[in-house]
């Protein structure tokens, strides 16, 4: 990433809190549209990805 070669540090750190909190939104709303076999594929329930994907995207 040449972009944010020369960024301090903390900016960077910034950068990827934020990253990782987008991340994570896509991730869950992504996980809502999946189907019940391939939810069953990764061993997850309706019920479970239901609490996953409308989980705020700040919560581990």
């Amino acid at each position: 990433m040449a972009l944010f070669a020369g960024t301090p540090l903390r900016h960077s750190v910034g950068w990827s809190r934020w990253r990782l909190y987008l991340l994570r939104h896509r991730t869950r709303r992504e996980l809502l549209l999946l189907n019940d076999k391939q939810l069953a594929d990764i061993g997850l329930t309706r019920a479970d990805a239901w609490r996953e994907g409308y989980k705020p995207f700040w919560r581990e």
